[in-house]
């Protein structure tokens, strides 16, 4: 029969799985309804709709 310490030990053990089973299991479904979003959504996220500016580049032309 295993120590009262053990036991303890085991418990403990037990209760970190669950908690990280459970932030897993969280986790995806966030990621899973950040990727599920149209593509208008992620230009809010960076504040491209907002009226910030957006960056864009051009690249130089060809000297003949």
């Amino acid at each position: 029969m295993p120590n009262k310490a053990e036991s303890i030990m085991a418990f403990l053990a037990l209760c970190q799985s669950v908690l990280l089973g459970s932030f897993a299991a969280i986790l995806a479904a966030h990621r899973s309804e950040i990727l599920d979003k149209p593509e208008n959504s992620a230009m809010e996220m960076t504040g491209e709709a907002h009226g910030a500016p957006t960056v864009s580049y051009e690249a130089p032309g060809t000297m003949a």
